[in-house]
């Protein structure tokens, strides 16, 4: 069986607004299956401090709070989640 994949990684820049309505807009408006999400939660632990995107990337963080948020949007519209969970935080 195939099944269709959205996935969105970090080119939500930080703005959990933007965000927020892609992921309501992919659930209620599109034939998707499955959601997949790119979590981080801790940048140090995942990249090192010396990286060129570091300051960037820190910068873009989304809280706990708003990856629950998305998750339980995609739950709620019985979508199936596949997480890459990218530091022990986010796990």
């Amino acid at each position: 069986m195939t099944k269709l994949i959205a996935e969105t990684a970090w080119h939500h820049e930080g703005n959990f607004i933007f965000m927020k309505d892609l992921v309501t807009k992919i659930c209620e408006q599109s034939s998707v299956d499955i959601v997949k999400f790119h979590i981080t939660l801790d940048l140090d632990e995942y990249m090192n401090k010396d990286h060129s995107a570091y300051d960037l990337l820190s910068s873009w963080m989304l809280n706990e709070k708003n990856w629950e948020e998305l998750i339980n949007i995609v739950r709620d519209n019985d979508k199936e989640l596949m997480l890459l969970l990218n530091d022990t935080k986010a796990v």
